[in-house]
């Protein structure tokens, strides 16, 4: 049996199978066949971009844990940088640098990303956690738009994601992740 608040798993009650909500919880009973469709739900989301505006932007610490992964920024010089939480325009998020390391504390199926670039598009590479590449995904829309790519294991589980920003000028605006290796990406 799993409880919890609803914001742990990130789905609504009518969406979770075998769930009995109420207010501001859940308790699922999981038979030992349903266990892997009960966390084939709904992507987990860092939503960067959800930041309350009226709340001053923190420094945040370098490497940052936060819910489920690691952020770790890099410099031109490839040397570890300060993580920030920048505004840009319309737009709020975390500054990728020249670099952006990303390491899931599980491993995910698919990683659905978005981001907006205000120069050059960035492009992201997903790893396994032997370091080998399991795909690649380029910004394509024009500058100070939000895009979102989608990079899927294809059977493997993505254990690290690699956000490259040529001119370091991209936000992460927002990262999910759909854990277990079966799911495919739309």
């Amino acid at each position: 049996q799993i409880a919890g608040p609803w914001t742990d798993y990130g789905t609504e009650p009518s969406t979770m199978p075998g769930s009995k909500p109420d207010v501001s919880s859940f308790t699922v009973t999981v038979t030992p066949t349903k266990t892997a469709e009960f966390f084939r739900l709904r992507p987990k989301c860092i939503p960067f971009s959800e930041a309350d505006p009226t709340e001053p932007i923190p420094a945040p610490p370098t490497p940052w844990f936060v819910f489920w992964a690691t952020f770790q920024p890099f410099d031109f010089a490839g040397a570890p940088s300060q993580n920030r939480i920048q505004e840009i325009g319309d737009f709020k998020g975390l500054d990728c640098d020249r670099k952006l390391e990303i390491v899931p504390c599980c491993p995910c199926g698919s990683i659905e990303i978005t981001l907006v670039h205000f120069n050059t598009p960035a492009t992201v590479e997903a790893f396994d956690d032997m370091g080998n590449l399991l795909g690649t995904a380029t910004m394509s829309g024009p500058q100070s738009v939000a895009e979102t790519l989608t990079l899927d294991g294809a059977g493997m589980a993505i254990a690290r994601l690699e956000v490259t920003a040529p001119e370091n000028e991209t936000l992460l605006l927002k990262l999910c992740c759909v854990y277990g290796p079966d799911r495919k990406s739309v």
